[in-house]
Formats: structure tokens, sequence, C-alpha cells
């Protein structure tokens, strides 16, 4: 079994690194018959797997339970993490945001209430529209 770059493989040759490494999870800490007794899965479904076809993802699930691999479910019902990159430009993009100054004689309002917003001198819209109405 050769290993995936998964960020880069096609879904169809990611299904069948699963099936591959499902089966050889299963022969390695049981046999399919015991293994099918144990899950309730059927042969037919669990062949489709190992062949890398599509099964549902209750079947997924039932086999991954079965192997005690529930780190691996939790890891797909968990919250998901904030990217520290993502975090770190959310926070600038906060820092940044500046009300724009009317111009003097422009009758556009006052230094309090500016009408247009500005995020690191590029990006504006209308507060107006981001306003609530009073």
């Amino acid at each position: 079994m050769q290993p995936i770059n998964i960020k880069a493989a096609a879904p169809s040759a990611v299904l069948v690194a699963m099936g591959a490494a499902i089966k050889a999870h299963i022969t390695q800490t049981s046999t399919i018959k015991q293994f099918l007794e144990d899950s309730g899965i059927g042969r037919a479904t669990l062949y489709r797997l190992f062949d890398g076809k599509t099964v549902g993802t209750d079947i997924l699930i039932a086999v991954l339970h079965s192997l005690g691999r529930y780190d691996l479910l939790e890891s797909l019902v968990a919250e998901p993490r904030i990217n520290p990159m993502q975090m770190l430009n959310s926070q600038r993009a906060v820092a940044h945001i500046k009300p724009k100054k009317p111009k003097k004689g422009d009758g556009g309002g006052s230094a309090s209430k500016p009408n247009t917003l500005f995020i690191d001198g590029l990006a504006h819209a209308k507060l107006s529209k981001l306003r609530k109405p009073e």
C-alpha cells in the first residue's frame, strides 16, 4: 500500500486508498468473516468499499466504529479550528477600520458619523447600509 497525497489526489484515488487501508486494518486485527459478523455490514458492501467504490457514510461510520477508529470519527464531528493566519488577518482588518473624515463644505455629515468606511485604505462601503435603522 503506497502513501497517497490526499490534498492532490482525485476523490476516486482517495476511495481506492481508503478501501485498501481499511482492508489492511481488518485483516491485521481479525478475519473478514469475523468483521462482517461483528459489524453487521454485508459482504458485497464491504468488498465495494475495499475496491474503492462509493458506499454510504453510514457504512463508513460503521466500519470505523467496528475498527475502533473513534479518533477519525471524532475529527469529523469536531468544531472547526480557526487557522492562525486567518485569525491574525481578521484581527488586522478590524484594527485598520478607519472612518473617512468628511471634507470641509461638502455637507456630507458630521465628523462623528462618517458616511464611508475604509478598510486598509482600499475597500469601502456606505455606512448607512451597515447601520441599523434608528
